[in-house]
């Protein structure tokens, strides 16, 4: 999706173009996905709903606009890959909150992806 980003930018594609254009495509292709894989669900448009459905949405669309101005800024490959830093906040919260299980592959792993993240910004 990253690399849509950065081509979208290239061609100097406006934001609110971009914007529309994703918001379709995160629509269709969940009806899709949810009419495939998931169970039948009653949808029920409560004001709950409405109001989760709305900062959901807000919140997709601030990623999705700022990513973009982020690879308008930089390499994709590096910005890309320092945007999709959450798994070093998700590996701890997960053992904290979720009382998953702490192993030496699973630090293993972080350290690595670490200083894969730091070789990627290096300047050579």
């Amino acid at each position: 999706m990253g690399i849509f980003y950065k081509v979208a930018s290239i061609y100097e594609v406006s934001n609110e173009s971009f914007l529309a254009l994703n918001g379709i495509c995160w629509i269709v292709f969940g009806i899709i996905y949810m009419s495939k894989f998931e169970k039948p669900i009653n949808i029920n448009i409560s004001s709950t709903v409405l109001k989760y459905s709305l900062l959901s949405g807000s919140l997709v669309c601030g990623i999705v606009l700022f990513m973009k101005l982020a690879v308008e800024l930089g390499d994709a490959s590096i910005v890309i890959t320092i945007s999709q830093l959450s798994f070093l906040v998700t590996f701890p919260g997960s053992i904290i909150f979720l009382k998953e299980r702490f192993t030496l592959n699973k630090l293993m792993a972080i350290f690595i992806a670490v200083i894969c993240i730091f070789i990627f910004s290096l300047e050579i």
